[in-house]
């Protein structure tokens, strides 16, 4: 169903969007999704009518490989799967166009989005974010059909953690700590995958737009008094700590 877009985009530690440069702060780049795969868009489409839904069919998938600078371990993977589907023509598709990345759902229609980053074959993912803090995702929302919106993080030891924020709970600027992924040890460790998984609170046929992924750290309140005066941010420990 075409309705009005979520513009939005996931950010690691995204604040210093909001203030100015601070000498030290390394940004991360996770994926500008300014490379397009080959495969692109991929779109699910046909099955059998079962009544209210349709026969499972098989995700689609493609591989983008490109350099550090905008994929971080220099691969990214992409799967589309359908999970619901009342009507045998149904099309629902995910593109990665103008940087960024677009879920197009129609009516009565539901799908999943993986966007994962692990390195390739020959060169794994090995990422040191132990100076990193938070993952900030801007996620606007501006239609009335909400999404629920996850990451997956797997450490060196291969622990994995994932955190949710479902449905309405989705709206303006979504927070979520290193703290809360309990079993990945962001400070002694590093980080084996990455994944970020997008699905439709039911099936009514949402919308999304990412539009790109970084890493920052936290910044000293030193350096940020003035943003925490602007934004109504909390000072916790010396650090600015987002609402």
């Amino acid at each position: 169903m075409k309705k009005q877009l979520f513009m939005g985009g996931l950010v690691i530690g995204s604040l210093l969007a909001l203030a100015p440069d601070v000498h030290g702060f390394t940004k991360i780049t996770i994926d500008d999704f300014t490379l397009v795969p080959d495969k692109n868009p991929l779109d699910i489409t046909g099955g059998r009518d079962i009544g209210n839904g349709v026969d499972p069919v098989s995700p689609k998938s493609n591989t983008t490989i490109g350099p550090e600078t905008s994929i971080i371990g220099g691969e990214r993977e992409l799967t589309f799967e359908r999970l619901f589907s009342r009507r045998e023509t149904s099309i629902g598709t995910v593109t990665i166009d103008n940087s960024e990345l677009v879920i197009d759902n129609p009516s009565n229609y539901n799908s999943r989005t993986t966007i994962l980053w692990n390195g390739t074959d020959a060169n794994p993912l090995n990422a040191d974010l132990s100076e990193q803090d938070f993952f900030t995702i801007q996620v606007p929302q501006t239609d009335e059909v909400p999404f629920n919106l996850s990451l997956t993080v797997v450490d060196n030891e291969n622990n994995t953690s994932t955190v949710t924020r479902p449905g309405r709970d989705i709206e303006g600027n979504v927070n979520i700590f290193f703290e809360e992924f309990d079993l990945v040890n962001f400070k002694t460790g590093t980080i084996q995958s990455i994944a970020l998984i997008i699905e439709g609170e039911n099936n009514d046929g949402f919308d999304a737009t990412i539009t790109f992924v970084s890493s920052e750290p936290i910044p000293e309140s030193s350096a940020l008094l003035g943003l925490c005066a602007f934004a109504g941010l909390g000072i916790l420990s010396k650090k600015v700590m987002p609402k």
